[in-house]
C-alpha cells in the first residue's frame, strides 16, 4: 500500500499538516455507559505486588488516600464521604471492622489478590453498606497450570526488606497453592522538626514494624461446580512514635499487635443459563493498644493502657443468578452476619445479627436500550460506634496519630439518592448523642481528585476533642422499616 501526505513548509521549521477527519457508523455502546466500576489492570497488579493496597490506589485509581506514611493508617474515600462509607469485600465478605467500620489498606498486601475492581454509585447496591464505593478484592482459580513457584525479595531505604512466596500445583481439577510474605522496615526516616524550639533535623524514632502473612487456597473441580477454601491469616507488629513536640520524652511505651484469621468456603454450581454459589466464612480478629508512660525521676507511671480488643464475625451467603430470555437476567442475594466483640474495657461481650437481602431484574430490549429494576432491604444504616475506653489517648483525648481513629456516622436515607445518581454528598452525616465524630478539614467533598493530604500539625490539633464518655451499647440490633427500589433506563 502506498500513501502520498501533502504537506507546505515554511521558514523556522514549522510544517502544516492538511486536516485529517475520523468518522465512525456507529457510537461504541462502552462509551455511554456511567463510570460506575473500574478494574485495576493485571499488569499493574504484577507490577505493585510488593506494595501495599494504599501505594496502588493512590497511583492507580482516583479513589482519594488518606495515609500517614510507611507503617501509618491508610484510609479510602469515595466521592467525599468518609473511610467508614467505603466498604471493603474480600471474596464477597466484608473486611471493614465491626468496632469502627473502617480498613487500614497498609496493612493489605498487593501480593495476595488475583483481582482487585473499584465500585461506586450504583454498582455498590448489592451490598450492604458501602455508601461511598467498594474496594473488591479477589482470588482467582486456575486449573491446569502445573507447578507455581515464585520467590520475590526487595530492600529499600531505612532497612526496608520484604519478601513474598508463591508455590503450589494447579492440576486438571485440583489446584492448591500456598502464598507468605513479610515486611519490615526500621523507618528511620530524617525530617526536619517545627515542634520544637530551636526548629532542627532529627531523626525518626519507635516508628519499625513488621508485618507477616500467610494464605493457603484449595480449589476442587467437580462435576457441575466448584469447591474452594482460602485461609487468610496475618499478623501486624507496629510501634507508635511520639509526637513532634514530645520526641525529648523517652520515658513513653507505645504499641500495637494486631492479628487475624479470615477463612471461607465457597461452593459454585453451574447450569446452563445461570448458577448458584454459596459461601460461608468466618472472621476471628484480635486488636491490642498499650501505651506507658512512667516519671522517668521516681519509676511510677503515669499513663497506662492496654486495650484488647476481640472480634468474632460469621458471614453466610446465598448469590444466585438466572438468565430468564436471552436478553433478560435476574439475580438475587441474601446474606446473614452474625458479629461478636469482647473487649476487656467492658464486663459482658456484645453481639449483633445483620440480615440483607437483594434483588434485580436486568435486560435490554432493544440494541439501544437498557432497563435495570433493583429492590434492596438492607439490615441497617452502617453505624459505627467509638468506645471511649478503646481510644489511643488519656481520657478525654483522641490521638489520630494511632491505629484507633474516631469515625463518621452516616445517615442513609439522606444519602441514598445521591449514591445511586453518581453526585456528591453534600450534607455531614449526622452523629447521635454520645459519639465523637471528627470532620477533616482536609477533604473537598466536590473535588475528589485535588484532596490533599493533611498537615502533621494540623492533624495532631484534632488530638485534643473530647472522647464520648458514654455509649449505649445494649441496642445493637435494629428492626429494619424501609427498603429501596431504584428503577433506572438508558437510552444508548
Amino acid at each position: 500500500m502506498v500513501s502520498w501526505v501533502w504537506m507546505t513548509v515554511h521558514a523556522q521549521d514549522t510544517i502544516t499538516l492538511d486536516a485529517v477527519n475520523v468518522t465512525a457508523n456507529q457510537v461504541a455502546t462502552e462509551a455511554l455507559k456511567p463510570l460506575v466500576s473500574r478494574k485495576v489492570d493485571s499488569l499493574v497488579l504484577e507490577n505493585k505486588s510488593t506494595a501495599a493496597l494504599s501505594e496502588l490506589l493512590i497511583q492507580h485509581s482516583p479513589v482519594f488516600i488518606k495515609t500517614y506514611g510507611p507503617g501509618g493508617v491508610s484510609t479510602a474515600s469515595f466521592r467525599g464521604t468518609t473511610a467508614s462509607h467505603t466498604l471493603v469485600l474480600w471474596n464477597g465478605f466484608q473486611l471493614n471492622a465491626p468496632t469502627l467500620g473502617q480498613v487500614d489498606f497498609s496493612t493489605i498486601p498487593v501480593f495476595l489478590a488475583d483481582d482487585i475492581d473499584l465500585k461506586w454509585g450504583s454498582a455498590t447496591s448489592n451490598n450492604s453498606g458501602g455508601l461511598g464505593g467498594s474496594v473488591n478484592i479477589d482470588s482467582k482459580t486456575g486449573f491446569g497450570k502445573g507447578l507455581l513457584l515464585d520467590l520475590k525479595q526487595t530492600y529499600g531505604s531505612f532497612n526496608t526488606l520484604g519478601s513474598f512466596l508463591t508455590a503450589g500445583y494447579c492440576g486438571k481439577n485440583v489446584s492448591f497453592r500456598l502464598k507468605a510474605y513479610r515486611n519490615s522496615s526500621d523507618n528511620d526516616f530524617e525530617y526536619y522538626n517545627l515542634g520544637v524550639l530551636p526548629h532542627q533535623w532529627m531523626r525518626q524514632r519507635n516508628a519499625d514494624f513488621v508485618d507477616f502473612g500467610l494464605m493457603p487456597e484449595l480449589s476442587v473441580m467437580l462435576q457441575h461446580g466448584i469447591l474452594s477454601a482460602s485461609s487468610w491469616n496475618q499478623w501486624n507488629n507496629r510501634n507508635l512514635p511520639t509526637i513532634m513536640p514530645n520526641v525529648f520524652n523517652t520515658s513513653t511505651e507505645e504499641w500495637t499487635r494486631d492479628n487475624f484469621s479470615r477463612n471461607m468456603l465457597s461452593y459454585k454450581l453451574f447450569w446452563d443459563s445461570g448458577s448458584l454459589q454459596l459461601k460461608s466464612a468466618a472472621f476471628f480478629e484480635n486488636q491490642r493498644y498499650y501505651l506507658n508512660v512512667w516519671n522517668p525521676q521516681t519509676g511510677g507511671i503515669v499513663t497506662g493502657t492496654d486495650s484488647q480488643n476481640r472480634a468474632r464475625v460469621f458471614h453466610q451467603i446465598a448469590d444466585a443468578e438466572q438468565q430468564v430470555f436471552a436478553a433478560w437476567k435476574v439475580r438475587g442475594k441474601l446474606q446473614w452476619d452474625h458479629e461478636t466483640v469482647a473487649s476487656n474495657n467492658y464486663i459482658d461481650t456484645k453481639q449483633r445479627d445483620v440480615v440483607s437481602l437483594y434483588t434485580a431484574v436486568e435486560g435490554t430490549p432493544t440494541e439501544r436500550l437498557q432497563v435495570n429494576l433493583t429492590v434492596s432491604l438492607p439490615a441497617e444504616a452502617q453505624e459505627v460506634v467509638v468506645l471511649s475506653n478503646d481510644l489511643a489517648g488519656a481520657s478525654g483525648k483522641v490521638d489520630g496519630h494511632s491505629r484507633h481513629l474516631a469515625a463518621q456516622i452516616a445517615d442513609a436515607e439522606n444519602q441514598f439518592l445521591r449514591k445511586i445518581f453518581l453526585i456528591f454528598p453534600h450534607d455531614p452525616a449526622h452523629a447521635r448523642i454520645g459519639q465523637p465524630v471528627l470532620v477533616s478539614g482536609c477533604g473537598d467533598g466536590n473535588d475528589v481528585i485535588q484532596s490533599e493530604i493533611p498537615l502533621e500539625f494540623r492533624f495532631h490539633e484534632r488530638g485534643e476533642h473530647t472522647a464520648a464518655g458514654a455509649v449505649d451499647v445494649d441496642h445493637e440490633f435494629r428492626k429494619v422499616r424501609m427498603f429501596f427500589v431504584v428503577f433506572s433506563y438508558q437510552f444508548i
